[in-house]
């Protein structure tokens, strides 16, 4: 059997193979179970803001980029998808 932190990059990067491919929803729902062991993994956070940001849910893209800052004030990833919103919306202001 896989150690715990195998089985959690797989799992991790089979979303991210879902979420290349177009496979949204599974991509989310496998982010989402990460989460729901460990609930601070940052990765799949950025991951469902894009997730997000991809459906056109610009509030909850921002809310999972959020949650990040919120664990980790300042996270360059987190800024970085917040800049990427904000510039879709053309919210020059806010970037």
């Amino acid at each position: 059997a896989l150690a715990a932190p195998h089985v959690k990059a797989l799992e991790y990067n089979l979303a991210r193979l879902h979420e290349a491919c177009g496979h949204i929803k599974a991509a989310e729902d496998g982010y989402k179970a990460i989460l729901e062991r460990e609930p601070n993994y940052i990765d799949c956070m950025l991951r469902l803001a894009c997730v997000a940001r991809t459906k056109g849910h610009w509030q909850g893209a921002f809310e999972w980029a959020k949650k990040v800052l919120a664990l980790e004030d300042g996270h360059p990833n987190a800024l970085a998808v917040m800049i990427h919103l904000h510039m879709d919306r053309r919210d020059y202001y806010q970037t």
